[in-house]
């Protein structure tokens, strides 16, 4: 189970099968039940792992306490690799946002897999530049733009991601989606997102389904998030 997984990923999908299977009896399967905490920020970073079922995302505190959402990690993602790489402390705090299983590898096993799988390398190497691209637009957004532009912008992300299409369009989020959430995400509090969120149901943009988003007009907020509206 953990080979085929593998295999899907663009880290391992080139390797001969005996080397998969070199690679993948390194990985140990974890399991998070929703809010579980897969490690905290200023921990030592002794393993990394790879998404392979459920949410999870990436936390950074502030001293006075503030929370924002980095990323959201989806199944086929690797999830605190950078600080693996770096031999260092965590820099932010995974958390599973639905029921979640990680398949981790320690610090000492996955080392050498870098020297031995450069094809492993290069594709992990593009996903780490996709990352810090997507940070350097989050600084942006933050110093930058309006809240309302901010949220709009992480529901046309999410749904990216996770969207499951609906009748005359929609697009439902397939993950359970509180306030708060929203709220970490676009880098503001709780009150706004509530509010920026009521505006965006009341003029027929989204509404709540079951704990979960559904976009019902994703073209107009799109054009919002890129600040044509």
């Amino acid at each position: 189970m953990i080979r085929g997984f593998l295999r899907q990923t663009p880290y391992f999908a080139a390797l001969a099968d005996a080397d998969l299977a070199r690679v993948a009896g390194r990985f140990g399967e974890r399991r998070f039940a929703r809010g579980d905490v897969l490690f905290l920020e200023g921990e030592p970073a002794l393993w990394a792992g790879i998404v392979q079922t459920g949410q999870v995302k990436l936390v950074k505190s502030s001293d006075a306490g503030k929370d924002l959402v980095l990323e959201v990690l989806s199944p086929g993602r690797f999830i605190g690799v950078e600080s693996l790489l770096r031999g260092q402390v965590h820099a932010a705090t995974g958390q599973a946002m639905e029921d979640s299983s990680i398949l981790a590898i320690a610090y000492e096993d996955f080392m050498p897999l870098l020297a031995d799988y450069p094809e492993m390398t290069r594709a992990l190497a593009e996903e780490l530049t996709g990352r810090l691209e997507d940070a350097y637009r989050m600084m942006r957004s933050l110093a930058l733009e309006r809240v309302e532009r901010r949220v709009a912008l992480n529901l046309v992300k999410l749904a990216g991601k996770l969207g499951v299409a609906g009748a005359k369009g929609s697009i439902l989020i397939d993950l359970p989606l509180s306030r708060q959430d929203l709220a970490d995400m676009s880098g503001t509090t709780i009150e706004t997102a509530i509010r920026t969120m009521s505006k965006f149901q009341k003029d027929g943009l989204v509404e709540s389904e079951e704990g979960k988003v559904r976009l019902l007009k994703p073209h107009r907020l799109v054009m919002l998030s890129e600040d044509l509206l």
